[in-house]
């Protein structure tokens, strides 16, 4: 197993425990993430993408950094399968959540650390769906 689905599975399951524990802020970070690191993951497993061409196109995308390159990669690429408006839908809302739990000067309650959650386990069942 690659270490960045380790990392994936580790923080959805970091994500329940925090919300249990009335962590809710890094339970946002958390249920992103989770999200992040698996599409990452993806672009090396199912696009040949090696660390090097990686590094060149993400270098090469103008619009965003980092995580936009990785989430609008897959979006493209996926396009045609039925759950893409969920998919697209989901991990906007989660990055606008995760930004606010990173970020804002704002109080993360738990109706916000469940949605993230859920927003997550929706997005990853259908990534593993889809690439599995």
């Amino acid at each position: 197993m690659s270490e960045l689905k380790n990392k994936s599975d580790q923080n959805i399951w970091a994500a329940e425990k925090l919300i249990k524990e009335n962590l809710h802020a890094p339970s946002v970070h958390c249920s992103y993430y989770s999200c992040f690191q698996l599409l990452k993951h993806y672009l090396f497993e199912f696009y040949d993408f090696d660390q090097e061409t990686y590094d060149i196109k993400k270098n090469q995308y103008t619009f965003g950094g980092t995580h936009e390159f990785v989430i609008n990669y897959h979006l493209l690429e996926l396009k045609k399968i039925e759950e893409i408006r969920v998919l697209k839908n989901e991990l906007k809302q989660l990055k606008k959540f995760r930004n606010e739990s990173d970020y804002d000067d704002i109080k993360i309650g738990v109706e916000r650390s469940k949605k993230a959650y859920k927003y997550a386990e929706n997005v990853l069942k259908i990534l593993k769906k889809t690439y599995n």
